[in-house]
């Protein structure tokens, strides 16, 4: 079954996230112990291996895509909630601005995803 537009863009732009995770990642955990972050450095790691995955699953479209790319989610919000608080450090209402906004992305995306996977819904998952 041919895979669908939607899913092509996709996990094509989870595997140029991955690859910038995966590289803030390394270069993080190799700078210098004065400006390094071990949870920063950390976080890009899962972030970049979540999206690889994601992305390779989607790509694929194997019914377990759905629960990566909820994972991939997890991943990134833990980074996004990390990069406002601590790095950032943005007053409440653009925090709560922001916070709207991912939301609402990650709800669109997450149920376009699983009408696209997930078993029993009739999409084109193999």
């Amino acid at each position: 079954m041919k895979r669908p537009l939607g899913i092509t863009i996709l996990s094509t732009a989870l595997a140029c996230l991955a690859a910038v995770g995966l590289v803030n990642g390394f270069f993080e955990f190799f700078a210098d112990r004065e400006f390094a972050s071990p949870v920063f450095s950390g976080l890009a790691f899962l972030y970049g291996i979540t999206a690889l995955v994601s992305a390779v699953a989607l790509w694929g479209m194997r019914r377990w895509a759905y629960q990566a790319f909820l994972v991939w989610i997890g991943a990134a919000v833990l980074s996004l909630l990390y990069f406002q608080l601590r790095l950032f450090r943005l007053d409440w209402l653009p925090l709560m601005l922001f916070a709207v906004f991912a939301i609402v992305l990650f709800a669109l995306l997450e149920r376009y995803v699983r009408s696209m996977i997930s078993p029993g819904s009739g999409g084109p998952a193999k």
